[in-house]
């Protein structure tokens, strides 16, 4: 409604959903799912130039966004690294548990194969980044993997959104990540209370999650979802408007004096 062309890429490493696998089957996840949004500008390319679509995709915009591990592999998209060995490390401690542990750990040499490396090296591993990408909205993305200096590359506008009580991305991590992006134009929104699932549906939009039990990703203790949803939609969209197209009434709604909303906080980093 917005004048925005979405293109959703199926990413098949993720066979059926990462929480119905065992973890160690989709570590290849680390690798193909930025290459997969690299894929789908392409594949816009395509349609833009002599296809369904010829003509009505302004190529010279393009952002990518995606919800938790969708966020991760936008920050990766968007230029920013693993920091692998760094992964390792923090998994040998009570304080590193993390998502990422039993998938990357156990495969690492593996997933430093396919980056073209002979083994896992001190450095991190060299980005997956897509030049074409002029900002990035990750909703609740992992943080974990990148380390202290993973997401310096990322240099292009960049909207977080995040929930302060986030069961699989700590807010902390969330914060900490934040605070490294190498971007000159960063904002992060946080949703007091949220949880990790408050960017999904609702159960009654998505039953399979209330179906397997996965009550909190479709239901929130807190928020009211589609009054979340409202508010996510608004920030979202206010940043893309202004990012890809110039719009600078929808920069006002980043602003110092810009309207607040209940239980919604915006930190410019």
């Amino acid at each position: 409604s917005w004048g925005f062309v979405v293109i959703a890429p199926d990413h098949l490493d993720m066979t059926v959903s990462t929480m119905m696998n065992e973890p160690a089957t989709f570590y290849t996840m680390y690798y193909t799912t930025p290459r997969d949004v690299s894929s789908a500008i392409d594949f816009a390319e395509d349609i833009n130039a002599d296809g369904i679509m010829s003509g009505m995709i302004d190529m010279e915009n393009i952002a990518a966004s995606g919800h938790s591990s969708g966020g991760f592999t936008a920050l990766q998209a968007g230029g920013g690294q693993l920091d692998l060995a760094g992964l390792i490390a923090n998994c040998e401690t009570l304080e590193g548990a993390s998502f990422d542990c039993p998938i990357a750990v156990p495969n690492s040499d593996e997933l430093a194969a396919l980056y073209g490396l002979n083994e896992v090296s001190s450095g991190l591993l060299p980005s997956l980044g897509d030049d074409r990408i002029d900002a990035l909205v990750p909703l609740a993305g992992d943080q974990f993997f990148f380390g202290e200096t993973g997401l310096n590359s990322v240099t292009v506008p960049t909207l977080y959104m995040v929930g302060t009580y986030d069961q699989f991305v700590p807010i902390e991590d969330s914060r900490n990540g934040f605070a490294t992006l190498g971007s000159d134009v960063a904002y992060m929104v946080e949703f007091d209370y949220a949880g990790h699932g408050l960017f999904s549906d609702t159960c009654e939009r998505f039953p399979t999650m209330a179906e397997f039990g996965f009550y909190d990703l479709c239901a929130e203790k807190v928020w009211d979802k589609l009054r979340a949803h409202d508010l996510i939609n608004h920030y979202g969209m206010a940043f893309l408007l202004w990012q890809l197209k110039g719009d600078q009434d929808a920069a006002a709604v980043f602003a110092e004096d810009a309207e607040t909303f209940l239980g919604v906080e915006v930190i410019q980093n």
